[in-house]
């Protein structure tokens, strides 16, 4: 799991509820050592989860392909406007053990 990835998933559903949902909009995350569940639920009635396919000139409507594309598993609880989301930490071999930046690479001092 990326913190970006996590970071845009949250925004485009949130972002989805404040456009499309009603009411109080709720946001809740959980971590173990798996990695972070989130969910977003507003007061809305529900909706239809359509991924769509868009032309390169449609600007709007890639939300949900987004979420589909970077989260492990996804879904709605039917009849609701409560989407859940899960993205995995990385395998313990997959994860940094120290910092990418070498001496050599540092940038120069700021004056």
């Amino acid at each position: 799991m990326h913190l970006d990835d996590a970071t845009l998933i949250i925004s485009e559903l949130v972002s989805n509820a404040i456009e499309h949902g009603e009411g109080a909009i709720r946001l809740r995350l959980s971590v173990d050592s798996r990695g972070l569940r989130g969910e977003v639920v507003d007061e809305g009635t529900g909706f239809e989860a359509d991924v769509r396919e868009h032309g390169v000139e449609e600007v709007r409507g890639r939300g949900l392909w987004l979420v589909a594309t970077l989260a492990k598993r996804w879904g709605i609880h039917d009849g609701s406007s409560h989407v859940w989301f899960e993205l995995e930490f990385p395998e313990a071999g997959d994860r940094p053990t120290a910092p990418e930046l070498g001496e050599e690479e540092r940038p120069p001092k700021l004056d």
